[in-house]
């Protein structure tokens, strides 16, 4: 029954980065004098940056999130955690594969969750376009049940 995990981000090749982009300056033609250079706005990375979920995701949780129901006897047990499950839905709504991408540290709470995936099925059709593999944290805590 795992709290969470730490990130570590590696900084061994920010100096040499760093000098690489000092360097890259004196390289650039200079404008004649008295001209300003053009200079293009700077474009953030966004390959890192999670988009909204589209409607159909919204609708694929909710429907999961109707059906969870906490374990009687993790509940008895004191068991809690988040279950991180991966699953893939095919052109009808159907789950054709899922598995656990963290567990909880639970047996029961992470099969438990796999089953609630099934349960939920079928999901409505994806929109053309959508992303068929979706990841999904399911949190069981005694505390959030009503």
């Amino acid at each position: 029954m795992r709290r969470g995990h730490r990130s570590v981000i590696p900084f061994g090749m920010l100096p040499l980065l760093l000098l690489l982009a000092g360097s890259a300056g004196a390289l650039e033609p200079k404008p004649p004098d008295g001209e300003k250079a053009a200079v293009a706005p700077l474009q953030k990375d966004r390959s890192n940056v999670k988009s909204a979920p589209s409607a159909w995701q919204l609708e694929v949780v909710r429907l999961i999130g109707l059906k969870r129901r906490f374990p009687a006897m993790s509940r008895l047990l004191g068991e809690w955690g988040t279950v991180v499950v991966a699953f893939s839905v095919d052109r009808q709504g159907r789950v054709t594969r899922s598995g656990i991408v963290r567990s909880s540290g639970s047996t029961a709470l992470d099969n438990a969750a796999l089953e609630l995936v099934r349960q939920a099925q079928p999901f409505p059709p994806p929109p053309p376009g959508e992303k068929l593999n979706l990841r999904l944290p399911i949190i069981y805590d005694p505390a959030l049940v009503s």
